[in-house]
């Protein structure tokens, strides 16, 4: 499993099938899925977990905050000083990404 699978995959199990089928993911954790083993290329690390999904109003992203929650993602706060989207959740122990399309 490469390190990008191993934040992929619990971010997907916790989603549950009916979410999954509503998600695209993106970012640097996906990079590695694209290749294969033959490929020489160093594939810089990510931290986080970046995925898309097609809400239409900001009532559909409280909806959706809402059923995340119930599948044990967090609201991320940043820290005083720190910078976060204010789309980021935490699962798992990995940072995600939730942006609306």
């Amino acid at each position: 499993m490469t390190e990008h699978e191993a934040l992929i995959l619990p971010i997907a199990h916790s989603l549950g099938e009916d979410l999954l089928k509503q998600v695209a993911f993106v970012g640097g954790a996906t990079v590695s899925l694209h290749l294969d083993d033959a490929q020489p290329i160093d594939i810089s690390s990510t931290k986080d977990v970046d995925f898309i999904v097609s809400v239409s109003s900001y009532y559909g992203y409280q909806q959706l905050s809402e059923e995340l929650g119930r599948r044990g993602f967090k609201l991320s706060i940043p820290e005083k000083g720190d910078e976060a989207p204010m789309c980021r959740f935490e699962c798992a122990g990995i940072l995600v990404d939730v942006m609306p399309d």
